[in-house]
Protein backbone atom coordinates (compact mmCIF):
# COMPACT_ATOMS: atom_id res chain seq x y z
CA UNK A 1 0.00 0.00 0.00
CA UNK A 2 2.99 2.32 0.30
CA UNK A 3 3.00 2.92 -3.43
CA UNK A 4 -0.67 3.91 -3.27
CA UNK A 5 -0.05 6.44 -0.52
CA UNK A 6 2.78 7.91 -2.57
CA UNK A 7 0.47 8.01 -5.57
CA UNK A 8 -2.23 9.86 -3.66
CA UNK A 9 0.26 12.35 -2.26
CA UNK A 10 1.66 12.86 -5.74
CA UNK A 11 -1.83 13.43 -7.09
CA UNK A 12 -2.46 16.10 -4.47
CA UNK A 13 0.82 17.77 -5.34
CA UNK A 14 -0.07 17.61 -9.02
CA UNK A 15 -3.48 19.12 -8.30
CA UNK A 16 -1.82 22.03 -6.55
CA UNK A 17 0.62 22.40 -9.46
CA UNK A 18 2.56 25.64 -9.37
CA UNK A 19 1.09 26.55 -6.00
CA UNK A 20 3.46 24.12 -4.28
CA UNK A 21 0.91 22.41 -2.01
CA UNK A 22 2.26 19.61 0.19
CA UNK A 23 0.71 17.68 3.05
CA UNK A 24 3.15 17.11 5.89
CA UNK A 25 3.02 15.96 9.49
CA UNK A 26 3.34 19.61 10.53
CA UNK A 27 0.62 20.99 8.28
CA UNK A 28 0.13 22.21 4.75
CA UNK A 29 3.21 23.87 3.33
CA UNK A 30 3.55 26.00 0.22
CA UNK A 31 6.29 27.51 -1.82
CA UNK A 32 4.39 30.76 -1.40
CA UNK A 33 4.11 31.32 2.34
CA UNK A 34 1.78 34.27 1.92
CA UNK A 35 -0.76 32.02 0.20
CA UNK A 36 -0.48 29.02 2.47
CA UNK A 37 -1.11 28.64 6.19
CA UNK A 38 -1.09 32.14 7.61
CA UNK A 39 -3.39 31.46 10.55
CA UNK A 40 -3.87 28.63 13.03
CA UNK A 41 -7.60 28.48 12.35
CA UNK A 42 -9.13 27.61 9.00
CA UNK A 43 -11.12 30.63 7.89
CA UNK A 44 -9.80 33.89 6.57
CA UNK A 45 -12.16 36.22 8.39
CA UNK A 46 -12.47 36.86 12.13
CA UNK A 47 -16.14 35.90 12.15
CA UNK A 48 -17.96 35.25 15.40
CA UNK A 49 -18.99 31.70 16.21
CA UNK A 50 -21.07 31.59 19.40
CA UNK A 51 -23.30 28.85 20.70
CA UNK A 52 -27.04 29.40 20.30
CA UNK A 53 -27.82 27.18 23.28
CA UNK A 54 -25.30 25.84 25.76
CA UNK A 55 -26.49 23.89 28.83
CA UNK A 56 -24.24 22.94 31.76
CA UNK A 57 -21.65 20.31 30.78
CA UNK A 58 -23.11 19.07 27.48
CA UNK A 59 -21.62 15.80 26.25
CA UNK A 60 -22.47 16.61 22.65
CA UNK A 61 -22.89 19.72 20.52
CA UNK A 62 -24.77 20.11 17.23
CA UNK A 63 -23.68 22.68 14.64
CA UNK A 64 -26.22 23.49 11.95
CA UNK A 65 -26.08 26.08 9.20
CA UNK A 66 -27.20 27.28 5.80
CA UNK A 67 -28.19 30.37 3.83
CA UNK A 68 -30.44 33.33 4.75
CA UNK A 69 -32.97 32.02 2.23
CA UNK A 70 -33.15 28.67 4.03
CA UNK A 71 -33.76 30.44 7.35
CA UNK A 72 -36.42 32.89 6.15
CA UNK A 73 -39.74 32.80 8.02
CA UNK A 74 -41.56 29.54 7.34
CA UNK A 75 -38.67 27.98 5.42
CA UNK A 76 -37.30 24.53 6.16
CA UNK A 77 -34.05 25.83 7.68
CA UNK A 78 -35.89 27.94 10.25
CA UNK A 79 -38.22 25.06 11.10
CA UNK A 80 -35.33 22.64 11.30
CA UNK A 81 -33.41 24.93 13.67
CA UNK A 82 -36.38 25.00 16.05
CA UNK A 83 -36.67 21.21 15.89
CA UNK A 84 -33.00 20.91 16.83
CA UNK A 85 -33.35 23.46 19.63
CA UNK A 86 -36.20 21.44 21.15
CA UNK A 87 -34.18 18.26 20.77
CA UNK A 88 -31.04 19.82 22.27
CA UNK A 89 -32.99 21.02 25.31
CA UNK A 90 -34.52 17.57 25.82
CA UNK A 91 -31.16 15.79 25.64
CA UNK A 92 -28.92 18.39 27.27
CA UNK A 93 -26.92 18.99 24.09
CA UNK A 94 -25.38 22.27 22.95
CA UNK A 95 -26.61 23.84 19.71
CA UNK A 96 -25.08 26.28 17.23
CA UNK A 97 -27.25 27.67 14.43
CA UNK A 98 -25.73 29.76 11.64
CA UNK A 99 -28.21 31.47 9.32
CA UNK A 100 -25.55 32.83 6.98
CA UNK A 101 -22.68 30.43 6.45
CA UNK A 102 -21.35 32.49 3.55
CA UNK A 103 -20.18 35.25 5.93
CA UNK A 104 -17.15 33.30 7.14
CA UNK A 105 -15.03 33.41 3.96
CA UNK A 106 -15.04 34.17 0.25
CA UNK A 107 -15.19 30.46 -0.60
CA UNK A 108 -18.27 28.45 -1.43
CA UNK A 109 -20.27 28.38 1.84
CA UNK A 110 -19.96 24.60 2.17
CA UNK A 111 -16.27 25.08 3.03
CA UNK A 112 -17.17 27.14 6.07
CA UNK A 113 -18.41 24.20 8.10
CA UNK A 114 -14.69 23.43 8.62
CA UNK A 115 -14.22 26.86 10.20
CA UNK A 116 -17.30 26.54 12.40
CA UNK A 117 -16.30 23.09 13.64
CA UNK A 118 -12.75 24.30 14.30
CA UNK A 119 -14.10 27.13 16.47
CA UNK A 120 -16.54 24.99 18.48
CA UNK A 121 -14.77 21.67 19.01
CA UNK A 122 -12.91 22.72 22.16
CA UNK A 123 -16.19 23.34 24.01
CA UNK A 124 -17.75 19.87 23.85
CA UNK A 125 -16.58 16.23 24.01
CA UNK A 126 -18.28 15.45 20.69
CA UNK A 127 -19.46 17.76 17.89
CA UNK A 128 -21.90 16.99 15.07
CA UNK A 129 -22.29 19.01 11.89
CA UNK A 130 -25.64 18.86 10.04
CA UNK A 131 -26.54 20.50 6.73
CA UNK A 132 -29.74 22.56 6.73
CA UNK A 133 -31.64 19.88 4.80
CA UNK A 134 -31.00 17.13 7.37
CA UNK A 135 -33.94 16.70 9.75
CA UNK A 136 -34.20 14.87 13.09
CA UNK A 137 -36.88 12.17 12.73
CA UNK A 138 -36.50 10.19 15.97
CA UNK A 139 -36.32 12.66 18.87
CA UNK A 140 -36.66 9.77 21.31
CA UNK A 141 -33.22 8.47 20.25
CA UNK A 142 -29.94 9.59 21.81
CA UNK A 143 -27.71 10.94 19.06
CA UNK A 144 -24.66 10.50 21.29
CA UNK A 145 -25.40 6.80 21.87
CA UNK A 146 -26.28 6.28 18.21
CA UNK A 147 -22.89 7.63 17.13
CA UNK A 148 -20.95 5.58 19.68
CA UNK A 149 -22.66 2.35 18.58
CA UNK A 150 -22.12 2.89 14.85
CA UNK A 151 -20.61 0.13 12.73
CA UNK A 152 -17.74 1.40 10.59
CA UNK A 153 -17.80 -0.91 7.58
CA UNK A 154 -19.30 1.31 4.89
CA UNK A 155 -16.41 2.46 2.71
CA UNK A 156 -16.57 -0.43 0.19
CA UNK A 157 -13.15 0.45 -1.24
CA UNK A 158 -10.64 -2.36 -0.92
CA UNK A 159 -7.64 -0.04 -0.91
CA UNK A 160 -8.75 1.58 2.37
CA UNK A 161 -10.09 -1.43 4.26
CA UNK A 162 -6.76 -2.22 5.94
CA UNK A 163 -6.82 1.21 7.59
CA UNK A 164 -10.43 1.65 8.60
CA UNK A 165 -11.64 -0.06 11.78
CA UNK A 166 -14.88 -2.05 11.64
CA UNK A 167 -16.18 -0.57 14.90
CA UNK A 168 -15.79 2.62 16.90
CA UNK A 169 -12.50 2.62 18.84
CA UNK A 170 -11.34 4.55 21.91
CA UNK A 171 -9.25 6.78 19.63
CA UNK A 172 -11.91 7.32 16.93
CA UNK A 173 -12.15 11.07 16.30
CA UNK A 174 -14.03 11.29 12.98
CA UNK A 175 -17.30 9.88 11.65
CA UNK A 176 -18.31 10.40 7.99
CA UNK A 177 -21.23 8.52 6.40
CA UNK A 178 -20.48 6.53 3.27
CA UNK A 179 -21.91 7.53 -0.09
CA UNK A 180 -23.63 5.16 -2.47
CA UNK A 181 -24.09 7.49 -5.41
CA UNK A 182 -23.66 5.78 -8.81
CA UNK A 183 -19.93 5.46 -9.32
CA UNK A 184 -19.19 6.80 -5.85
CA UNK A 185 -17.30 3.87 -4.39
CA UNK A 186 -15.20 3.54 -7.53
CA UNK A 187 -14.63 7.17 -8.35
CA UNK A 188 -14.63 9.12 -5.09
CA UNK A 189 -11.14 9.25 -3.57
CA UNK A 190 -12.66 8.10 -0.29
CA UNK A 191 -16.29 7.01 -0.46
CA UNK A 192 -17.86 9.55 1.91
CA UNK A 193 -20.49 12.30 1.70
CA UNK A 194 -20.24 14.73 4.63
CA UNK A 195 -23.78 16.18 4.82
CA UNK A 196 -23.32 15.11 8.41
CA UNK A 197 -19.92 14.97 10.08
CA UNK A 198 -18.98 14.00 13.63
CA UNK A 199 -15.81 14.93 15.49
CA UNK A 200 -14.58 13.90 18.90
CA UNK A 201 -12.62 16.50 20.84
CA UNK A 202 -9.14 15.12 20.30
CA UNK A 203 -5.94 16.80 19.01
CA UNK A 204 -6.35 15.08 15.64
CA UNK A 205 -9.69 16.79 15.06
CA UNK A 206 -8.42 20.36 14.79
CA UNK A 207 -5.36 19.28 12.82
CA UNK A 208 -7.57 17.41 10.37
CA UNK A 209 -9.85 20.43 9.89
CA UNK A 210 -6.86 22.72 9.32
CA UNK A 211 -5.31 20.44 6.71
CA UNK A 212 -8.60 20.08 4.86
CA UNK A 213 -9.22 23.83 4.89
CA UNK A 214 -5.80 24.76 3.57
CA UNK A 215 -6.02 22.38 0.63
CA UNK A 216 -8.60 24.85 -0.62
CA UNK A 217 -6.05 27.68 -0.49
CA UNK A 218 -4.93 26.48 -3.90
CA UNK A 219 -7.28 27.26 -6.76
CA UNK A 220 -7.88 24.40 -9.14
CA UNK A 221 -7.24 21.64 -6.59
CA UNK A 222 -10.76 20.30 -7.22
CA UNK A 223 -10.11 19.52 -10.88
CA UNK A 224 -8.58 16.16 -10.06
CA UNK A 225 -11.96 15.09 -8.66
CA UNK A 226 -14.00 15.93 -11.73
CA UNK A 227 -13.97 12.29 -12.86
CA UNK A 228 -16.14 11.57 -9.81
CA UNK A 229 -18.68 14.23 -10.75
CA UNK A 230 -21.92 13.15 -12.34
CA UNK A 231 -24.23 15.64 -14.05
CA UNK A 232 -26.64 16.04 -11.14
CA UNK A 233 -27.67 18.83 -8.85
CA UNK A 234 -24.81 20.15 -6.76
CA UNK A 235 -21.92 18.78 -8.80
CA UNK A 236 -21.07 21.95 -10.68
CA UNK A 237 -18.37 24.60 -10.63
CA UNK A 238 -15.73 23.83 -8.01
CA UNK A 239 -17.47 20.72 -6.67
CA UNK A 240 -16.61 18.75 -4.50
CA UNK A 241 -15.57 21.77 -2.38
CA UNK A 242 -14.63 20.74 1.19
CA UNK A 243 -15.69 17.17 0.50
CA UNK A 244 -12.79 16.71 -1.92
CA UNK A 245 -10.37 18.24 0.57
CA UNK A 246 -11.55 15.79 3.23
CA UNK A 247 -10.98 12.91 0.80
CA UNK A 248 -7.51 14.20 0.01
CA UNK A 249 -6.41 14.49 3.64
CA UNK A 250 -7.69 11.02 4.51
CA UNK A 251 -6.10 9.48 1.41
CA UNK A 252 -2.74 11.22 1.84
CA UNK A 253 -2.37 10.35 5.54
CA UNK A 254 -4.30 7.11 6.14
CA UNK A 255 -2.09 5.93 9.00
CA UNK A 256 -2.63 9.14 10.91
CA UNK A 257 -6.30 9.91 10.21
CA UNK A 258 -8.05 7.00 8.53
CA UNK A 259 -7.12 4.51 11.25
CA UNK A 260 -9.00 6.75 13.69
CA UNK A 261 -12.04 7.33 11.47
CA UNK A 262 -15.40 5.60 11.17
CA UNK A 263 -17.26 5.40 7.86
CA UNK A 264 -20.71 3.90 8.52
CA UNK A 265 -22.94 2.34 5.89
CA UNK A 266 -25.25 4.79 4.09
CA UNK A 267 -28.32 5.30 6.24
CA UNK A 268 -26.78 4.32 9.56
CA UNK A 269 -26.08 7.87 10.69
CA UNK A 270 -28.20 9.68 8.09
CA UNK A 271 -30.10 8.70 4.96
CA UNK A 272 -28.08 9.47 1.85
CA UNK A 273 -31.09 11.34 0.49
CA UNK A 274 -34.85 11.32 0.92
CA UNK A 275 -35.31 8.44 -1.54
CA UNK A 276 -33.15 6.15 0.62
CA UNK A 277 -34.71 7.15 3.94
CA UNK A 278 -36.46 4.50 6.07
CA UNK A 279 -38.61 5.00 9.16
CA UNK A 280 -36.01 3.37 11.43
CA UNK A 281 -33.39 6.01 10.55
CA UNK A 282 -32.72 8.82 13.00
CA UNK A 283 -31.73 11.54 10.53
CA UNK A 284 -33.35 12.18 7.15
CA UNK A 285 -31.55 14.03 4.39
CA UNK A 286 -33.82 15.74 1.85
CA UNK A 287 -31.19 16.93 -0.63
CA UNK A 288 -32.80 15.22 -3.61
CA UNK A 289 -36.18 16.92 -3.11
CA UNK A 290 -37.32 20.18 -4.66
CA UNK A 291 -37.82 23.17 -2.42
CA UNK A 292 -41.56 22.75 -1.86
CA UNK A 293 -41.29 19.03 -1.10
CA UNK A 294 -38.39 19.65 1.25
CA UNK A 295 -40.43 22.25 3.11
CA UNK A 296 -43.36 19.85 3.38
CA UNK A 297 -41.25 16.97 4.70
CA UNK A 298 -39.47 19.03 7.35
CA UNK A 299 -42.75 20.78 8.16
CA UNK A 300 -44.28 17.42 9.12
CA UNK A 301 -41.66 16.85 11.81
CA UNK A 302 -41.95 20.47 12.87
CA UNK A 303 -45.66 19.94 13.54
CA UNK A 304 -44.97 16.67 15.38
CA UNK A 305 -42.78 18.65 17.78
CA UNK A 306 -45.77 20.92 18.44
CA UNK A 307 -43.99 23.96 16.99
CA UNK A 308 -45.55 26.94 15.20
CA UNK A 309 -44.69 29.97 13.06
CA UNK A 310 -41.31 28.74 11.72
CA UNK A 311 -39.36 31.78 12.92
CA UNK A 312 -35.90 31.27 14.38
Amino acid sequence: MAFLRRGVAAAISLAAGVHGLRLTEDGVNSANASVAVNESRPASRATAVKWTYFPPEPRLGIAFGGSPQEFATGEYGAKNALILLQYAKRKGYALYVDKNMARHSVRNPSWNKLHVLHQLIDDVPMLVWMDADVVMTRPDFSLYTHIKQTKCNGVHQTRWEEYLPKEVQDDTFLWLPASDRPGGADQYEVNTAPGIMVLRNRPEAKEFLEKAWHIGDHTGYFMRHHAAARPREGQVGEWPFEQGAIWDVLAAMPDKFMRKACIPQPGHLVSLDNHHWETTMMLRRTTDKKHKERNNIIGQYYSQFGLKDGVF
